[in-house]
């Protein structure tokens, strides 16, 4: 009975850690935007996706750590919890399995499993949805390999997840000219290389333990990464500047047409975050060296672990020891 109550206890612990991990990204989102915005774009995109799963993710190696480790593993700060009478221990006796533990326990993850199971399915419906509907409304350009889309509406985008297709409306492709057309092309390309609609819909159902706001926050400035991302793409080809002055013409048409940027029909879409920012990081990047800046990512991810690791042994014993007095 010991095991099982030692896995709901873990679980718990899971549960405090995704809460508490969420608060401190709640807390110091605005700085932590500020410095990653200084990070190149491929790898700001990773790091974002980090943090809108580090709730989730910690709380789960939270979970795993607590479930497997031993009372007063060489980790732990001082031999604090142990269940026999150990000199230099704080002990007692351990907690049953209860119908209470087990259910909060088993609640917890019934319910998380059945969230991120619906999200990903509704997501993925979406989006299978959008696609047919492109396909339909576009025939297929077999040179260029990608959809011409027969409308008059300035639209350019990736749709689908695992084999993503690329869309350009007959509207946009008469108001380009040649090299402007394939400097559009390679972004979107860029986009299907990069999955990055994929890593769109993972940031949508597992930010678990965010708030809403935060959480919209952080795709945000995911999908800026990733327009920023595939800019940079396409600007190695044909220059920052050119490929800044074609977002500008883009999105010139686009508002010129309807007054705002169209849906983009659950895809990657061309002018699909902050165009003045996208501009600045083609014409004046600042951005910092890749290799420094994965250092620095590195070494916050291992403080995290650290954290949680050296954290595990006495958050267990806090909660062991409150069931222990609801018991009594």
């Amino acid at each position: 009975m010991m095991a099982y109550a030692d896995i709901w206890i873990a679980i718990l612990a899971g549960a405090i850690v995704c809460i508490l991990t969420g608060a401190a990204v709640r807390f110091a989102r605005i700085w932590l935007i500020t410095q990653l915005r200084h990070v190149a774009p491929g790898l700001r995109a990773v790091a974002l996706i980090g943090m809108v799963i580090a709730p989730l993710v910690l709380g789960v190696f939270a979970a795993v750590f607590i479930t497997v480790s031993g009372h007063g593993a060489f980790i732990d700060l001082v031999r604090h919890h142990c269940h026999v009478t150990t000199a230099g221990c704080v002990a007692h006796a351990p907690a049953m399995s209860t119908g209470v533990l087990m259910a909060l326990g088993g609640g917890l993850v019934t319910g998380l499993c059945l969230w991120i199971g619906l999200s990903v399915l509704d997501h993925g419906r979406k989006s299978a949805d959008s696609l047919r509907l492109l396909k339909a409304a576009s025939h297929r350009d077999h040179d260029r390999k990608l959809y011409i889309l027969e409308t008059d509406a300035v639209v350019a985008l990736a749709s689908g997840l695992l084999r993503p297709r690329l869309f350009l409306s007959r509207g946009l492709c008469r108001r380009l000219d040649r090299e402007e057309r394939e400097i559009v092309h390679l972004h979107e390309q860029a986009h299907g290389r990069r999955f990055d609609n994929l890593t769109r819909l993972v940031a949508a159902a597992f930010a678990i333990g965010h708030l809403p706001h935060t959480a919209r926050m952080l795709r945000g400035e995911l999908v800026l990464a990733q327009e920023q991302a595939c800019d940079r793409a396409a600007a190695r080809t044909f220059g920052g500047i050119r490929t800044a002055e074609t977002l500008l013409k883009v999105e010139r048409l686009q508002l010129s047409r309807d007054g705002a940027p169209p849906c983009p029909c659950f895809g990657a879409a061309y002018v699909d975050a902050p165009v003045a920012a996208r501009v600045r990081a083609l014409v004046a990047p600042d951005f910092e060296p890749v290799r420094a800046s994965a250092v620095a990512l590195l070494g916050w991810a291992a403080i995290c672990l650290g954290t949680i690791m050296l954290g595990a042994e006495p958050l267990h014993h806090k909660i062991e020891t409150l069931i222990l007095f609801l018991q009594n």
